[in-house]
């Protein structure tokens, strides 16, 4: 027991963070993994050792990682070839189009990149001189001080905010910290973890390639206040906090918002800043129905943690479990993870009415539009909870907005280091509070 709660005992291998990953091996396993030579790649990525009379396979930390961070369905279904370059990992000509295009770029995105690329860009509803940046920004050319450098210019090539590495544009967008914070206290919530510009200007690629105009807006929006806050430091001496550079994206997104005027325009509304005071608030569910709210929380290269908060009829906490995992740098499968996560304690508990909210609505869509053609993992993920949730007298899943599910985003932000633990009594007191100020409102 403890603090009310008791650990959670379905770990598996995801909560052993101390111990490095060992594997046990079949002789498929290593079939054109050893090469005649030495010095092979895989050699250099494995290693088989002997344990308890058994041969196992022994990877690096990296690797290891990144396999036990692929999440498993809870179903027995066939293996299958994916497509990585899409969302939902089915293979389409045009994006095969793109791979290659963006191979062939030396130094990330590059005047050879597709004319549809540029076209993405230039479409935009952002402001002109955003636009410009964003252009620059794509193209490598903002002048940062390793750019500088490569210029011929002699000028000290420390990040003038924390330090700690070369200010290269990777670093600036995403490597120091505070750039780090504005991404996770912005709407999009995350941050990939890249080291290098080349890999940057990739993601950048896929990301205006793939994702919803409003997205994509969010991402420029995110990168020009990062780059207007750097300036503001060197050349002004004025240091602005995350949450004011989160502001300054949530104005300028607004102002664009509202000055659209096209008959045809959406808004994804995971994106959306809401306007009315209704739509921040939580709702008890309807009478005899219990509601569950998960979030999620990038605590490191590769672990998540996972908040899941649920409530009775009255507004009344019934459960409140944190849990980390090793999972992809992919938010949408770290919340379809924490979802199915919360519809498996639910199952155990006997709640045969359940309302699920959430604040990602990726994972919504998937939910609902349940597709053959959708391989991807959110996908797989999503199928698991509606397996458990037909099995319920009732059940519904969708989104909300972020702000009314608060509760859970503080569980998994800030009850991480009391993981793996579920309580039924005894509730941290952060928690009441704000559970209280719910009901209350």
């Amino acid at each position: 027991m403890m603090n009310g709660g008791y650990e959670d005992e379905n770990e598996g291998n995801n909560s052993d963070n101390d111990v490095e990953p060992i594997l046990t091996i079949e002789p498929w396993m290593l079939q054109g993994l050893e090469g005649p030579d030495d010095d092979d790649i895989f050699a250099k990525k494995i290693q088989r050792v002997a344990l308890d009379g058994e041969e196992h396979i022994y990877f690096n930390s990296a690797d290891a990682s990144n396999i036990l961070g692929v999440p498993l369905t809870m179903r027995n279904i066939d293996d299958k070839l994916i497509w990585p370059h899409t969302k939902h990992n089915h293979f389409s000509v045009k994006t095969a189009y793109h791979f290659i295009t963006v191979q062939d770029s030396v130094s990330g995105v590059t005047t050879s990149s597709t004319p549809a690329f540029w076209q993405k860009i230039w479409r935009l509803k952002l402001p002109q001189h955003i636009k410009n940046f964003f252009w620059r920004l794509c193209h490598g050319i903002l002048p940062t001080r390793d750019n500088l450098v490569r210029r011929g210019l002699s000028v000290i090539t420390d990040c003038p905010r924390c330090f700690t590495s070369q200010e290269s544009i990777c670093h600036i967008m995403l490597g120091c910290s505070w750039a780090q914070m504005i991404w996770l206290i912005s709407p999009l919530g995350y941050f990939p973890p890249l080291s290098s510009d080349a890999a940057f200007f990739d993601w950048l690629v896929d990301r205006i390639m793939c994702d919803s105009p409003d997205v994509v807006i969010w991402i420029a929006l995110i990168c020009w206040t990062i780059w207007t806050g750097r300036n503001a430091l060197i050349f002004q001496d004025k240091m602005y906090s995350p949450q004011e550079s989160v502001l300054k994206a949530q104005s300028l997104f607004m102002e664009i918002q509202d000055s659209s005027t096209s008959p045809g325009c959406t808004q994804s509304h995971s994106l959306r800043i809401p306007r009315s005071r209704e739509a921040y608030r939580w709702q008890c569910p309807s009478r005899h129905h219990y509601k569950m709210n998960t979030d999620v929380a990038k605590i490191s290269d590769v672990e998540w943690s996972i908040g899941v908060v649920i409530r009775s009829d009255q507004g009344h906490l019934f459960m409140t479990g944190i849990k980390t995992i090793l999972a992809l740098d992919e938010v949408a499968v770290a919340e379809a993870l924490g979802i199915r996560w919360g519809l498996q304690i639910a199952q155990q508990c006997h709640v045969s009415k359940l309302k699920v909210e959430t604040d990602c609505e990726v994972v919504v869509n998937s939910f609902n539009a349940a597709s053959a053609t959708d391989l991807s993992l959110v996908s797989d993920i999503m199928a698991d909870c509606r397996s458990i949730g037909a099995e319920l007298e009732s059940f519904s899943l969708r989104h909300i907005y972020r702000e009314s599910n608060h509760v859970a985003h503080f569980v998994a932000k800030q009850l991480y280091h009391f993981a793996p633990c579920i309580w039924f009594d005894a509730f941290p007191i952060s928690v009441l509070n704000l559970v209280n100020s719910d009901v209350l409102t």
